[in-house]
């Protein structure tokens, strides 16, 4: 299952804390866009960073828009950063995984039973077909990011996170 962005930002939490994701609406008309989840968390420097949620660390996936998918054999979160002929980009990915280069960017206290979704919505309101799930254990997680773009052997553009 692949999920889209608006544009923006993903957010990855534990389910436990997904409605208390505020997204990017503002509480009231007279709140400032930057008092909402979506604005702050976008102020994550690079492509991978952490946001508090209650108390609970969020993951802020910021490469940019793209589908978004989950391999769980591989436990890998796959972004398509460009439009691609290649029917199966998963498929891809899997193959050229060997020979990848990997890059640890943080460290993150991952919670249980994750979810996945675009940050500008709330938490509350994230349509399904929009909700990624990831299952995996709590404790701590080194999130590493790779990317595979074009050559003789992939015709691919896609950023990786890997949660080791």
């Amino acid at each position: 299952m692949w999920i889209d962005s608006l544009g923006g930002l993903y957010v990855c939490l534990p389910e436990s804390v997904r409605e208390l994701w505020q997204g990017g609406a503002e509480d009231d008309e007279d709140d400032p866009e930057e008092s909402t989840d979506y604005w702050r968390a976008g102020q994550t420097d690079g492509v991978v960073g952490t946001y508090s949620v209650a108390g609970v660390q969020a993951l802020m996936l910021a490469a940019g828009k793209g589908p978004l998918t989950y391999v769980p054999s591989l436990d890998l979160l796959v972004q398509r950063r460009a439009k691609t002929s290649v029917a199966n980009v998963v498929e891809t990915v899997v193959e050229a995984f060997p020979a990848l280069r990997w890059e640890t960017i943080t460290s993150w206290d991952a919670g249980g039973d994750l979810v996945v979704f675009d940050a500008v919505w709330s938490g509350r309101e994230v349509p399904l077909n929009r909700l990624l799930r990831v299952p995996r254990p709590t404790g701590s997680v080194n999130v590493q990011v790779a990317e595979l773009t074009p050559s003789e052997s992939w015709n691919v553009w896609v950023t990786l996170y890997r949660l080791v």
